[in-house]
């Protein structure tokens, strides 16, 4: 409509009022249009509005500026002049989203920068593997996931603890799942297939552990590279554990264990002569001579050997090792004996470096190991994966243990352990697939997370292969689906409801390690039987 460019007095103005009803309706219709108008203009400014301040210093975001323990709900825009945002950035601060579309300049996000939050959609940016954090995302409620154009790695945990995540579609041009990178969410498949077929591809140990998963796409093997090759596929251990069904028998069948060797011959490797060693330092042996044979032989480490190289004897078929001589070895390094059918009692020496440098990753992974004298060195940490799939029934952990990796003992036989008093961290999987009856599992769960890393940073998912709620999780006030098909309700603290229990109007039953009652009858301390519904959950009476 256009308005005339003459003017009304106010006297035209009354008069109108009085003679023109039409006019007056039409004054009404744009006035309410004027207050609308400015309404949702105030509306629009309100939900631009600044997010709080942010603290950046030469191009590292460090989180929130203003001081606060929370910002429930608020929005982070991260800004095209920050280049790097720093470990644990905005944990746990009850941000709602995150928008990454101007961060044009961003090269790296740190371990747990969003984790613990309330994140429900993610767009997960590209940048380089070497420049993500772990656990970035970790302990959400994240249902959507977007990757960008060209992603090729998924860093280890990055997705793990988002039980509302049922779905994702992965690139094609990833090229490595992390370890537990899907671990504790709810996917119903897992489709791998949506990866180009040419691709290589490492699927972490953990990485869709404990989902509700019954079906499991995996890529084919019968295609070839664009060089004439076969892909090199490689799944950890445990990459799709403890699902259901159909997923449970690709678990099985992607397992990593051992390849199967014949006998061999017996007897020792013990001349020094029959090893090469690191050219620029000879106290580091590297491996056996071309034309030794090791299939069913022991290896004597020589005397004055200091350290054992990275896959220096990985996959060569021998049945024990012997470190008798080996009175100054200090480390031995990840994927040393690796792969291998080293049977019976391991005794690792006591001159080893009692931290993490002593024993590396998958060291003694995938052998035939029954019993394991750590070293008496005031050992203070285990690698991860370190005594991965054998065929332990049992450890004792010295009391000077303080850390143990992801993964240290599982796969094995387990039935039970006693963990020191001296523990203070307890890795993702570190006892998961072994024999502890569930009651145990739990218990043992639960000091794990009362342990002092857990009470501060850090990510520990299914430690003895079952799922209980850390204390501090970020979920709150709904029902939690468990791995083992089971329910819990978590409370305003993050914590699962025990006993009979008013939720939304409905009265539950909850056992004192929190999963739901559903389908059979409790005897309260009264002595009165109330029945609870199968389905529901209800009380029945």
């Amino acid at each position: 409509m256009k308005l005339s460019s003459g003017t009304i007095t106010i006297s035209d103005f009354i008069g109108r009022m009085h003679t023109n009803k039409h006019f007056l309706k039409l004054l009404l219709v744009v006035f309410l249009a004027l207050v609308t108008i400015n309404f949702n203009n105030k509306m629009v400014q309100a939900d631009t509005a600044s997010q709080p301040s942010l603290k950046i210093n030469n191009g590292v975001l460090y989180g929130f500026s203003d001081g606060q323990a929370q910002h429930i709900g608020a929005t982070v825009v991260i800004p095209s002049n920050v280049t790097s945002i720093a470990n644990t950035a905005f944990y746990n601060q009850g941000i709602g989203k995150v928008d990454f579309s101007s961060a044009h300049n961003l090269k790296s996000i740190g371990d747990f920068a969003f984790a613990k939050n309330h994140l429900s959609t993610v767009n997960y940016p590209n940048l380089d593997d070497n420049n993500l954090g772990w656990y970035i995302f970790y302990d959400n409620a994240i249902n959507v996931v977007r990757f960008a154009n060209g992603v090729t790695h998924i860093n280890d945990g990055t997705f793990a603890k988002n039980p509302n995540l049922a779905a994702v579609r992965l690139p094609s041009t990833i090229t490595a799942i992390g370890d537990w990178s899907f671990a504790g969410d709810r996917l119903n498949t897992i489709d791998l297939t949506t990866i180009n077929d040419k691709n290589d591809l490492n699927v972490g140990s953990g990485a869709f552990y404990g989902n509700q998963a019954s079906y499991v796409q995996v890529l084919p093997n019968n295609h070839l590279n664009g060089s004439g090759k076969q892909p090199i596929r490689w799944y950890g251990y445990e990459a799709f554990g403890n699902n259901t069904g159909q997923a449970n028998n690709i678990a099985n069948q992607y397992a990593l264990k051992h390849q199967t060797y014949g006998t061999g011959t017996p007897g020792n490797i013990n001349s020094a002569k029959s090893f090469t060693y690191d050219v620029q330092n000879p106290t580091v042996i590297t491996g056996i001579k071309s034309g030794v044979t090791t299939l069913g032989k022991t290896i004597v480490i020589p005397a004055h050997v200091t350290k054992i190289a990275d896959n220096a004897f990985k996959s060569v078929g021998i049945v024990a090792v012997d470190f008798s001589k080996a009175a100054g070895l200090k480390q031995i390094g990840n994927f040393a004996f690796y792969d291998n059918q080293i049977s019976n009692t391991l005794t690792l020496p006591n001159s080893l470096n009692a931290d993490i440098s002593g024993i590396g990753w998958y060291a003694f992974a995938s052998n035939n190991i029954s019993t394991i004298n750590l070293p008496n060195n005031n050992i203070t940490a285990l690698n991860d994966f370190v005594f991965a799939s054998n065929k332990l029934t049992g450890i004792n952990l010295p009391n000077t243990l303080q850390s143990m990796g992801d993964g240290t003992f599982l796969d094995n036989q387990i039935k039970d352990v006693t963990l020191p008093s001296s523990l203070q961290r307890v890795g993702s999987g570190s006892f998961a697939g072994n024999s502890f009856n569930q009651q145990r599992a739990i218990a043992l769960t639960a000091v794990v997370n009362q342990m002092p890393s857990e009470k501060n940073i850090s990510a520990v998912l299914y430690p003895f292969g079952v799922a209980t709620p850390q204390t501090n999780s970020t979920i709150k006030n709904r029902f939690v689906r468990m791995a083992n098909g089971e329910w819990q309700y978590l409370n305003n603290k993050g914590l699962p409801l025990t006993g009979q229990q008013i939720v939304d109007g409905h009265t539950y039953y909850f056992n004192p390690d929190g999963t739901q009652v559903k389908g059979y009858s409790v005897t309260f301390k009264d002595g009165s039987v109330h029945e609870f519904d199968a389905n529901s959950g209800d009380k029945l009476k």
